[in-house]
């Protein structure tokens, strides 16, 4: 085959699509894209990169409109860009001439784009005579110039581009309009006239109708004038809005952004609504109202130094226009007149006019129109009345309803004066020393606090109370604005007829809040040794100052006053407590997390709480391994334990000492481990006076509890005690005991004794319910799984029926000779020595399997266990009935068990015993049985009412839903 056709071939491909490539490049367009951009009224508008993109407004510099005014003179609009840009950064627009008027680059932008995207009606067939057009004497004429650049932005020139308007179409309905393009200046066209009307509009459609100008990049806001009072704001650190006059501290955010928002929205509405364009210092502006010291309202923008181009803008409100007020009452009037004449031929009507122009007077008092100009311009406009509410807004109305606006992670000083003490609260840390990787400045620090005063030593503050002032400050808020009370008015008002009280002349309280205050080196720690010391320049200056008055029950509230930074003082009724807005509950049929309860605060509290409530709460502790003794009194019963150290490392357990010797309850190591972690819930007082320890508080002759821990520290000889005891209940109300009294007495081993020695503070219930356990071994019996039991003796004396007894007898043995399976059978029952067996239903054997442990369940005596012993040894008392010699007080039940081992066991339930819970808090329930135990000779025990109640009550636990006719 020869090979050179086909590569002239491919040559030849390659070589058009070279072309091809070629023609793109240079914007040279396809017969596809050339019949699409014919489509248009100027086609060249639509070539580029994009070929059926239209050119952007912004490369346009010049539009000059040439036309016959409404009366009949030429009119031409040059309008010209102060500086060219592309999309929204492109320079504004400016009329051309005398008339220094203020143009809407929108508009003019609009215009172009109007005129760009408007399109030819391809089904027009028009002639080449232009007078049947009116395009011998055109209605306008619109020049645009474009400027054109290279790829590097660079501008190579301009392009011109012309429109010719002529006559419209005689058609009501979608009329057009004749054109003449610089495109085709011989061939007429018809183009919708709703496409290129812009070019027939007034001069004031160009105006800009914008009067304050957008709200973004407003820094600042002023309200003046003489029909009101100055208001001025001003957003620092472009964030925060404060108030600049009055200085009456912070301003609410959204407020603040909705008054900006509402006064960046008064414009003109309309095009007539230009009234008059006057020098701006021509004395007839006066007659507007619109002097400059005369205007009754004056609005001032200002702006960021840095936006571009961006000054302040002050815009004049004067008068009513009482004349536009006056032609629309003749035209009410009118209409009235109408109405009536119409209703004198249908008098059933004649209640309607009246009732319809009752309407038009209240819509025309709320549509008002008033004469505005900006400052350093003399056109006079006309803004609608509805604007004025906004001029209007007082203060109170702005005012931030927060207490206060901290930043939080600033605030390292704050000073708290109360009850005769000053409590000074530091940071020393704001933010951890700059690492590698860290952000530039550090990273923030949790919160930690120091509290120091003239008489005490310095110490850490409690967790997070010192967050919870500067939180309180935050997050509470006022109501409304009834709670400014910075006058003597309002003060009035919102007494009503009870006296003025406030109770700042002597105030309980006073709060002062600094921010970045304290002298710092460069890794952020405090300057030299000792208490932080502020920085000069602000060690006067707080931030904040708050003076707490007269906490107002009936009203709900306490009286502030406040001072931010160096603004002037304002007095507050703030709630208190103060509970936050309750967080809206999910729609029916949706998920979510719960709802948290309202956050409660209360001011005067935390104001007043003094120094016990913000020191720290941590006591003193031990390392739990150290320990070496336990020493506990509780109920007039004293144990020690000492530790029993296991040899070859293998652990370590508990010796009973006292009362008895044996071992200790496996509850001692947790009972230890508590102790070392107590934490108080409140300090009282470090000043009791030893009455008040002893009767008050219940902590000197006989308290509830009294745990001494000695510790010594490994190869040391030293040795050190750690007292708690645990007084009375705190009052609570309801009287449910939530809470005790409580101390420590610590004897170090080494050095002096904490200043906690002196604390009584609050622990709460459940750590004293926990504290009060049995230190003893509480295991009556233990299980045996190598032994079963043979037989089974229950001997009950029923004191209601005068001590009649009962005994029952039972064996488990095997069913038969050689079985391995055993049952249980009765062997006797008899009831005051008779026999009655024959009354006696089918046994429960489940019942009695759990009972002695042979299946799993409830009750069981083969592994019982007691919650606390009542005696350890002695003789109990008669009224117990745990003596079965007794014939008088007998025991309420005798249960004895042997097993095949040939052991046995025995058990005693006496009488019923009432939980005392004031005594012992941590017993489970409340009511046991006392008794006894052959395993623990000597002491007396409680056993679970709830669990043994049916079993001490008679052989019917015994029963069985079916009957037997005879033992066997």
């Amino acid at each position: 085959m020869n090979l050179r056709t086909p590569l002239i071939l491919f040559g030849v491909l390659l070589g058009l699509i070279a072309v091809f490539f070629g023609l793109q490049f240079f914007g040279y367009q396809t017969p596809v894209e050339r019949k699409e951009s014919e489509k248009y009224l100027l086609p060249a508008l639509h070539k580029g990169k994009d070929k059926f993109a239209t050119v952007p407004a912004a490369d346009f510099s010049q539009v000059t409109i040439e036309r016959t005014s409404g009366d009949g003179k030429p009119e031409v609009l040059e309008f010209k860009r102060k500086s060219s840009g592309e999309g929204k950064s492109a320079g504004a627009w400016e009329l051309v001439g005398d008339r220094k008027l203020r143009i809407s680059t929108r508009a003019v932008d609009n215009l172009i784009e109007q005129i760009a995207d408007a399109q030819k009606d391809p089904k027009a067939d028009l002639s080449s005579d232009l007078s049947a057009y009116g395009l011998d004497k055109p209605t306008a004429k619109v020049t645009l110039i474009r400027e054109l650049k290279d790829k590097e932005g660079n501008k190579t020139g301009t392009e011109t581009h012309v429109v010719t308007l002529g006559s419209t179409s005689p058609h009501k309905v979608d009329p057009q309009i004749y054109v003449l393009t610089s495109h085709s200046p011989k061939k007429p066209v018809a183009v919708a006239k709703n496409r290129l009307d812009r070019a027939l509009a007034p001069l004031n459609e160009f105006r800009d109708k914008d009067l304050l100008g957008s709200s973004l990049n407003v820094t600042g806001v002023r309200l003046g004038g003489t029909s009101r009072k100055p208001l001025e704001l001003s957003k620092s650190d472009g964030r925060d809005w404060r108030f600049v006059e009055p200085k009456i501290g912070d301003a609410d955010p959204k407020s603040a952004d909705d008054l900006v928002n509402a006064l960046s929205g008064i414009r003109v509405e309309k095009n007539d609504d230009f009234v008059a364009d006057l020098p701006p210092n021509d004395a007839k502006l006066a007659e507007y109202g619109l002097s400059e010291d005369g205007a009754p309202f004056v609005v001032t923008f200002k702006h960021k130094g840095d936006s571009q181009g961006a000054q302040d803008v002050t815009l004049l409100i004067g008068q009513r226009d009482a004349k536009l007020e006056n032609q629309a009452a003749i035209g009410r009037a009118a209409q009235l007149i109408a109405e009536l004449a119409q209703c004198m031929v249908n008098p059933v009507q004649a209640a309607s006019p009246v009732a319809a122009m009752l309407t038009r007077e209240s819509e025309a008092t709320q549509t008002r129109a008033y004469y505005a100009r900006l400052k350093g311009d003399g056109t006079v406009v006309r803004i609608d009345g509805k604007h004025i509410k906004v001029l209007e807004r007082k203060p109170d109305e702005l005012r931030s309803r927060s207490l206060a606006r901290l930043d939080a992670s600033k605030v390292d000083a704050i000073d708290l004066k109360a009850g005769g003490e000053t409590l000074r609260f530091r940071r020393p840390q704001l933010k951890s020393p700059p690492r590698p990787g860290d952000p530039a400045g550090g990273v923030e620090l949790p919160s930690e606090w120091e509290v120091h005063t003239d008489q005490r030593a310095a110490v850490k503050a409690h967790l997070d109370t010192v967050t919870k002032l500067i939180d309180a400050a935050n997050k509470i808020e006022l109501p409304g604005d009834k709670n400014f009370l910075d006058d003597d008015a309002k003060q009035r008002e919102w007494f009503g007829k009870d006296p003025l009280d406030l109770g700042l002349d002597q105030p309980r309280a006073e709060l002062a809040f600094w921010q970045d205050a304290i002298q710092r080196d460069k890794d952020g720690k405090p300057e030299g040794s000792g208490e932080p010391k502020l920085k000069d320049a602000v060690k006067d200056k707080p931030a904040l100052s708050l003076a707490i008055g007269r906490k107002d029950e009936k009203r709900g509230v306490v009286y502030v006053r406040r001072q931010v930074g160096d603004g002037q003082p304002a007095v507050l009724a703030v709630p208190d407590p103060w509970l936050s807005s309750p967080e809206p509950t999910p729609p029916a049929g949706q998920f979510g997390a719960p709802s948290p309860g309202r956050e409660r605060i209360a001011l005067s509290e935390l104001a007043t709480a003094g120094y016990l409530y913000y020191r720290d709460h941590v006591l003193p502790s031990f390392k739990t391994n150290d320990v070496t003794k336990l020493t506990y009194t509780r109920g007039g019963i004293t144990y020690e334990l000492e530790k029993d150290v296991k040899p070859d490392g293998q652990g370590a357990g508990w010796k009973l000492k006292q009362p008895v010797e044996g071992k200790g309850a496996s509850a001692t190591d947790m009972l230890i481990f508590s102790l070392a972690r107590m934490q108080a819930d409140k300090l009282l007082t470090d000043r009791a006076s030893d009455r008040d320890r002893k009767e008050k508080f219940g902590l000197v002759d006989a308290p509830l509890l009294r745990c001494t821990v000695t510790t010594q520290e490994k190869d040391k000889k030293e040795t050190a005690t750690y007292t708690y005891v645990i007084g009375k209940p705190a009052e609570s109300e309801k009287g449910e005991v939530k809470q005790y009294y409580a101390r420590i007495e610590v004897k170090p081993a080494t050095g002096s004794p904490p200043d906690a020695n002196d604390f009584v503070f609050l622990v709460p219930s459940e750590a004293v319910q926990f504290l009060d356990t049995e230190l003893r071994d509480v295991a009556i019996f233990t299980a045996d799984p190598k032994v079963r039991p043979q037989s089974v003796t229950l001997t009950w004396h029923d004191a209601a029926m005068k001590n009649q007894t009962t005994k029952l007898e039972l064996t488990y043995a095997p069913d038969k000779e050689g079985s391995s399976t055993r049952i249980w059978t009765v062997k006797s029952l008899v009831i005051d020595g008779k026999d009655a067996g024959s009354t006696l239903p089918k046994l429960d054997t489940a019942r009695l399997d759990r009972l002695f442990g042979i299946s799993s369940g409830l009750p069981r005596v083969d592994t019982l266990m007691t919650e606390r012993f009542v005696l350890h040894k002695g003789k109990p008392e008669a009224a117990w009935r745990l003596d079965p010699a007794s014939k008088e007080h007998p025991p309420a039940l005798i249960l004895q068990v042997k097993y095949d081992d040939n052991s046995s066991r025995t058990i005693v339930f006496g009488a019923n015993w009432p939980a005392k819970k004031e005594e012992m808090p941590g017993l489970r329930h409340s009511s046991y049985f006392l008794a006894t135990a052959s395993t623990v000779p000597d002491a007396v025990f409680l056993v679970s009412e709830p669990d043994f109640k049916e079993l001490v009550a008679g052989v019917k636990f015994f029963k069985s839903e079916e009957k037997v006719s005879s033992l066997r």
